[in-house]
């Protein structure tokens, strides 16, 4: 095969409306690894809440998580790779987002910390499947370097905020957009495709012998390191002018596109 391993986004590429892996999907992924291929995922998710989905797909090698900022093996708990936030701009982000209304969450030694519970924090809860820890002032409470912070809100707070701290610190800002409302603060060095590269180096495989699928902003690294990089048919215009190949089919259906055309040793372009 051309290809030796394909890496999925989650949300809007891997799963869509019914949150769940289609019967469709499993069975073209066990064909292909049944063929030799290898099947990941990468996503902005922490470890707990990819749980449902790396056993359904019988996932047996390292995930890309926290979009980016670690590589792990869930089977054995290893981390493979993993970068932390810069511990002052951390504090600085979770002291001003109160003034702009918005919602965080803290990624801190695999565990998720709120303040308190929230209508948009409830919606994301419901979502990812996995509970968040009430700690009170996640300002207070932070002590040491977490691995990333998620702020739900508006996009003109997301503006709003991103100049406010730009002002204020001159440590370097990694923010992405994983979805409309939600803004990640990440370690200056993580991304989707540099942790695909270390999950390469790890595998021994070619970056070349690589196809990433995706749908949003947060996943152009990574169809730009990857040997073929795919877009969803519903993919951001941003992602889509970034990838080698756009899918006839939205969200999960595009996926099972591109394992059909593998499998099947079909060309792609």
């Amino acid at each position: 095969m051309k290809y030796k391993l394909i890496v999925s986004d989650i949300d809007g590429t891997l799963i869509c409306n019914k949150k769940e892996v289609s019967e469709k999907t499993k069975e073209l992924v066990d064909h292909f690894k049944k063929m030799g291929g290898s099947f990941t995922i990468a996503t902005g998710r922490m470890e707990a809440a990819i749980q449902p989905i790396i056993s359904q797909l019988n996932i047996d090698i390292p995930v890309i998580v926290y979009n980016g900022s670690a590589v792990v093996n869930t089977i054995t708990n290893e981390i493979i790779y993993e970068s932390k936030l810069d511990y002052d701009l951390a504090k600085i982000a979770l002291k001003i987002c109160k003034n702009h209304d918005l919602d965080a969450i803290l990624y801190l030694d695999r565990k998720a910390y709120i303040n308190k519970m929230t209508p948009s924090i409830a919606k994301h809860v419901d979502k990812e499947k996995v509970g968040c820890i009430e700690a009170g002032d996640l300002y207070e409470f932070l002590k040491v370097a977490p691995t990333k912070i998620l702020f739900i809100g508006e996009e003109k707070g997301f503006h709003l905020f991103i100049s406010h701290l730009q002002q204020i610190t001159e440590v370097p800002l990694n923010f992405i957009c994983s979805e409309h409302n939600y803004l990640e603060l990440l370690p200056a060095d993580a991304s989707k495709g540099r942790a695909l590269q270390i999950l390469a180096d790890k595998l021994d495989i070619s970056i070349e012998e690589i196809i990433a699928i995706g749908d949003e902003r947060n996943d152009i690294s990574m169809i730009e390191a990857a040997g073929l990089g795919v877009a969803v048919r519903n993919a951001k215009d941003e992602l889509q002018k970034k990838a080698n190949f756009i899918t006839s089919y939205d969200c999960n259906e595009g996926v099972e596109e591109i394992l059909y055309k593998v499998i099947n040793n079909m060309e792609i372009k």
